[in-house]
């Protein structure tokens, strides 16, 4: 019954928001619905789940909830990379645009979720951090260093999407009438650093 419901929640919740986030390259401006789909749909129907409904202990209960709400968390990261990769640039402020609905999220999910604080977090850390290293002013710079990108961006180092959205990044970077901009710059240092560029 619970992964029954599991799924039922995943494709109504995703399938919403793929109007949201179909094409991010014209995400700006827009005024996205992914907060109030978490703070509604999702989890009123996850606070639904009582142990005498599902014929289980509130134990199992507990347990099989947080692990829908890891999956759930789990594959919305995954199909907004995946949405990232696909599109043929993105700029900065359509990540401004995501890293402030993904705060939104995070903020309505401490009233929500079962999850400790610290485990939420791990489960967005990918897209988070890509957010923060991509609007921070000079984060890509200072994440040329070796050293530092594993400090500060250990959950996406070395993960295969890193390369082709920094790519998307650069392509909606603005250029200027002659050479590079100091942004242009930085994220060409980085993707050389990763073995991307020569």
């Amino acid at each position: 019954m619970l992964l029954e419901f599991s799924f039922q929640c995943f494709f109504f919740f995703f399938f919403k928001q793929k109007t949201a986030y179909e094409m991010l390259r014209s995400l700006v401006g827009s005024e996205m619905c992914i907060r109030d789909s978490f703070s509604t749909e999702v989890f009123v129907n996850l606070n639904r789940l009582e142990p005498e409904r599902c014929g289980l202990k509130a134990s199992e209960v507990e347990r099989d909830r947080k692990e829908i709400e890891v999956q759930l968390y789990g594959a919305m990261v995954q199909i907004l990379l995946a949405i990232l990769e696909m599109a043929p640039k993105v700029t900065k402020v359509a990540f401004s645009a995501v890293d402030r609905d993904l705060q939104a999220i995070m903020e309505s999910l401490q009233q929500h979720s079962k999850l400790r604080t610290l485990k939420r977090k791990e489960c967005f850390a990918p897209i988070t951090q890509l957010c923060k290293m991509l609007t921070n002013p000079g984060e890509v710079g200072r994440a040329v260093d070796p050293q530092y990108r594993q400090d500060n961006y250990e959950s996406m180092v070395s993960e295969k999407w890193l390369v082709p959205v920094l790519f998307k990044y650069e392509a909606g970077l603005k250029g200027q009438m002659i050479g590079k901009t100091d942004d242009q710059k930085d994220v060409d240092a980085l993707l050389k650093a990763l073995g991307a560029k020569n």
